[in-house]
């Protein structure tokens, strides 16, 4: 088999099939991304009799976590019989109607239709007659694959559980990042003669010191509700805890607080 060496530029614009995606900033890190965090594909596949004409096509709807670049690629891109009909379509066939999205520029698709929806097409062979059964049956196959911002309805639904599984994701690297500097912390201030643990054990003491260990309790309601005081506030307290336990003198401890609390 002979390859040429072929490009197409359209208004200073390479046009590639098939389309790269993810695309934009995501383009550039596509090796660190990773899909249900930051992308996903839903194929798409429609067969049935609709006012006694068989319509059958297949495609795919892809999600990123950012806007789709460039934005004439977002949207569905509709194709009977291998001709695009029209630009892509922003709207996903009037979606906005149902369900105002504000992730709709981080989505593009590719549908191609093999057989029906001709009927549907208007005079100029570029936009449908949106009141055809063919493109109204079509309407509610391509809604009910991009579902809602409930938690897994859809492509939507599962943009919503990707923000959710980053951001646990985030606070889990925050958590284990404390950890080590509270480990480091107790070191440093102790002179590698205390140690620190830390335990999902309920009690009401939010940290305990026995055997040159510090304790720190986790489920102890008497910490701040919010991850972010909370992880502040036990690196106030262990550090000075570990300061009075190493015998520090009160010019030493405040030396660490301001270590903590201001700016350098």
């Amino acid at each position: 088999m002979r390859y040429c060496n072929f490009s197409l530029i359209v208004d200073n614009r390479s046009l590639y099939k098939p389309i790269l995606l993810p695309s934009g900033p995501l383009g550039v890190e596509v090796n660190k991304l990773k899909k249900r965090y930051d992308y996903h594909i839903e194929n798409f596949e429609f067969d049935e009799k609709v006012s006694n004409e068989r319509i059958r096509c297949s495609g795919y709807i892809f999600w990123q976590r950012k806007q789709v670049i460039p934005s004439t690629l977002r949207g569905i891109q509709i194709y009977i019989r291998n001709v695009g009909i029209g630009l892509y379509d922003t709207g996903l066939m009037n979606f906005s109607t149902v369900n105002p999205t504000s992730r709709a520029g981080q989505m593009s698709g590719e549908l191609y239709v093999e057989e029906g929806l001709e009927r549907a097409l208007n005079v100029d062979r570029n936009s449908f007659r949106e009141t055809d059964a063919h493109y109204l049956a079509l309407q509610q196959r391509l809604w009910n694959i991009l579902g809602s911002g409930t938690k897994g309805d859809g492509i939507i639904g599962k943009s919503v559980e990707s923000y959710y599984a980053r951001k646990s994701r985030s606070d889990d690297e925050k958590y284990g990042f404390h950890i080590n500097e509270m480990e480091q912390y107790v070191q440093n201030i102790s002179n590698g003669n205390l140690g620190i643990a830390f335990s999902r054990k309920e009690t009401q003491e939010p940290f305990t010191y026995k055997d040159g260990k510090i304790v720190v309790y986790e489920n102890s309601p008497r910490w701040p509700k919010s991850r972010a005081d909370r992880l502040q506030i036990q690196r106030i307290l262990i550090a000075v805890k570990a300061a009075i336990e190493s015998g520090k003198s009160r010019e030493e401890i405040l030396k660490i607080l301001e270590e903590l609390l201001l700016r350098n």
